[in-house]
């Protein structure tokens, strides 16, 4: 397993090292509100001092950073991650006592730590589908090293990138690596504090759920108001009314999608010493109220969801008190359960349909649920989700080893079938494309088959584990019970997979590689393991790796294309002042795509310096350059030599770079304008 505790400790010490970033730049106070120092102080400190407190209060306040990639919101959950891993990575590197940095081979042969280390693998692969010299091009336009506070907001624009760029394949791999070590720590806490651990684990998910599902209520209905939080979503909630429950999330789709998945933790009401009839009417007040929320979010996929996850649930209590009545046969207690099981989903639905009934307060039943059965009859027209399916298959099948890099549908979307000269040009219209709204999808886009085999494998591996352990006479009534809401999660993760990409909100994979652990800590013992249960040769991801790159470097060669691709980039969106003509601000390099007339032997290209005066170097191709030194503001055309090969193809594609750049907001403060920006450039 050498070949594993290698790759481990090579993600590992790259995830400390930005980590590391992220807490330098989460006390600067120039660019990060107080209130992000202070989250990032104390997560630290947490982390050294109290780890498992930290992980837990970590759980119970996933719903505060739901939000899409971008936003404040997905930043500070990103930032507070961080912060907690850098301190127990701290913690145990200090104290030597296994620190994360090594993987023990026992934690290796570990079904569920194994494929989530295979899949951080494979996503780090992947981005070498990825050409390092347009990455590098972008990259130059966003660092600035000359200030303190221009290496702050270099660092900040990187991780506030969006999905639409090569940036975000980076930081998506970045997530997904912290993610799985903060699982492992999770793992480890509860192998070190046994069920007690586990227990405070899922019970701390519970209750920032329940949480999350009063404070939606109470927001919805005008009691509170989160808008100083998080915004409404603009499409779905538009005008500022919120049609549709988001609670604290930025949309109420990734809201629907945290309910369904830590649905099952309200399992733990059942580890609680009261009458049974207390703890089962305390979990179907639970479900209600979640049904009832779920309705007002009007998701489809939720809707199509969450009654599968209804009977897991219902199936684990019934199971349970059987248990707790020494059954020993788990088959024989789910049989015998099955027949309440049905009884109980549609009671559970019919509960949460009186509630909206009740609170709608309408003339007739009918006037109150008749928008719902509008928005359920919309669940036959799949039309967009079969499409962003059938693009995110495409794209994978470009790149099918190791995919395209990671989570990279967006801008492969863009390159591929928006694009004129893309693989699947003009084959499908989805304005609303930042991810394939498919787990599968959009993992084999980015990450290939490999990824997508690994990824899959991790739930599976949860519910084999947990169906062992249930049929083990030797485990407690509590381990069962842990074990019954790992199995239900996992249930619902591959449910409602096929309806979302669930990692596109990071305190979804926080959620899911934290229960991933969990439930690897209880299921598995020390008597459990076999040398030859889960002994994967490391020359099978050797193989993987070579096949990938010959199929994108020499045979179809995908990605050696893409790296002698000429495009456009550099530049902002188009800006007509009043009175004035159009132009574009551009950054420090950009290359224009410039239109040629027969037999052109020069093509013109206006520019204007910024706010510094600047040499700007213009070059075509192979053609001859052309330097202009500009005065500030000072504002020509330059005649740029047209290349031959420019010539046969019908268009120029210049090449501008300037010799130096500025940050508005660092020269006028009060424009705010924290672009990096170099030349305007008129069409």
């Amino acid at each position: 397993m050498r070949f594993y505790t290698v790759f481990h400790a090579l993600i590992f010490w790259i995830t400390f090292v930005v980590s590391g970033l992220f807490v330098l730049m989460g006390v600067c106070g120039e660019l990060y509100s107080p209130f992000g120092a202070t989250l990032t102080l104390g997560a630290v400190a947490l982390g050294v001092i109290a780890p498992r407190a930290g992980c837990a209060l970590g759980l119970l306040l996933l719903p505060l950073g739901g939000n899409r990639p971008g936003t404040g919101q997905a930043f500070l959950s990103i930032l507070a991650g961080s912060a907690l891993l850098f301190g127990i990575a701290a913690r145990g590197l200090a104290s030597r006592a296994r620190p994360l940095a090594r993987i023990t081979e026992e934690e290796a042969k570990n079904p569920i730590i194994f494929f989530a280390l295979l899949y951080c693998i494979f996503s780090v692969a992947s981005l070498s589908s990825i050409p390092l010299n347009h990455t590098l091009d972008n990259l130059r336009n966003v660092v600035g090293c000359e200030s303190w506070q221009a290496m702050v907001l270099s660092f900040k624009k990187v991780v506030f990138t969006r999905e639409h760029s090569f940036f975000y394949s980076f930081l998506s791999v970045y997530c997904t690596a912290l993610a799985y070590l903060l699982g492992l720590a999770v793992y480890r806490i509860c192998r070190l504090g046994s069920v007690g651990a586990a227990r405070l684990f899922i019970g701390a998910a519970f209750s920032g759920l329940l949480l999350s599902l009063v404070i939606g209520v109470l927001d919805y209905y005008g009691f509170i108001d989160l808008l100083p939080f998080r915004d409404l979503d603009p499409i779905v909630n538009r005008g500022g009314k919120q049609f549709r429950l988001q609670s604290t999330f930025g949309h109420s789709g990734w809201y629907a999608e945290y309910l369904t998945l830590a649905m099952p933790t309200c399992l733990i009401i059942l580890a609680l010493r009261a009458p049974f009839w207390f703890r089962v009417s305390a979990i179907l007040a639970s479900l209600a109220l979640g049904e009832f929320v779920l309705i007002l979010t009007y998701q489809r996929g939720g809707w199509l969801s969450y009654p599968i996850t209804l009977v897991a649930v219902w199936a684990a209590i019934y199971v349970v008190r059987l248990l707790e009545r020494k059954e020993t046969d788990i088959w024989r207690a789910f049989r015998r359960s099955l027949l309440k099981v049905l009884v109980s989903l549609p009671l559970t639905v019919a509960v949460s349909l009186l509630l909206v009934v009740a609170v709608q307060g309408r003339d007739s039943v009918e006037g109150a649920i008749s928008p719902y059965v509008s928005r359920f009859k919309e669940i036959q027209r799949t039309g967009d989700r079969t499409d962003f399916l059938k693009a995110g298959v495409l794209i994978g099948s470009l790149h099918p080893i190791l995919g395209a890099g990671a989570d990279s549908f967006a801008w492969q979307f863009e390159r591929e079938v928006e694009a004129p000269t893309g693989a699947f040009a003009g084959r499908f219209n989805l304005p609303l494309h930042g991810s394939a709204h498919n787990v599968y999808a959009q993992t084999f886009s980015g990450k290939g088959i490999c990824g997508l085999l690994a990824l899959v494998a991790i739930p599976f591996a949860i519910l084999s584990a947990a169906l062992v352990g249930l049929r083990a006479p030797e485990r407690t009534v509590a381990e069962k019970l842990l074990l019954l809401t790992g199995a239900c999660f996992g249930c619902a993760f591959l449910i409602y997979g096929n309806v979302q990409e669930i990692f596109y909100v990071q305190v979804l994979q926080f959620l899911f590689f934290g229960l991933a652990g969990l439930v690897a800590a209880v299921a598995y013992r020390r008597s459990e393991f076999s040398s030859k249960r889960l002994l994967v040769s490391p020359w099978v991801c050797v193989v993987v790796l070579l096949l990938h790159l010959a199929w994108e470097f020499l045979q179809p060669g995908r990605t050696a294309s893409f790296y002698a691709e000429r495009r456009e980039f550099g530049c902002f969106r188009q800006e007509t002042p009043a009175g004035r003509s159009a132009y574009r601000w551009c950054g420090p390099r950009a290359t224009l795509r410039r239109e040629l007339q027969p037999g052109a032997e020069v093509v013109d290209v206006t520019i204007e310096a910024g706010l510094l005066p600047e040499v700007v170097t213009l070059q075509d191709e192979d053609g001859s350059p052309v330097s202009k030194t500009l005065q500030a503001g000072e504002r020509r055309t330059v005649q740029v030599p047209v290349a031959a090969e420019s010539k046969s193809r019908g268009f120029a594609s210049v090449r501008v770079e300037s010799s130096s750049s500025f940050v508005p907001k660092f020269m006028q403060p009060r424009k705010g304008d924290s672009r990096r920006l170099a030349v305007k450039v008129y069409s």
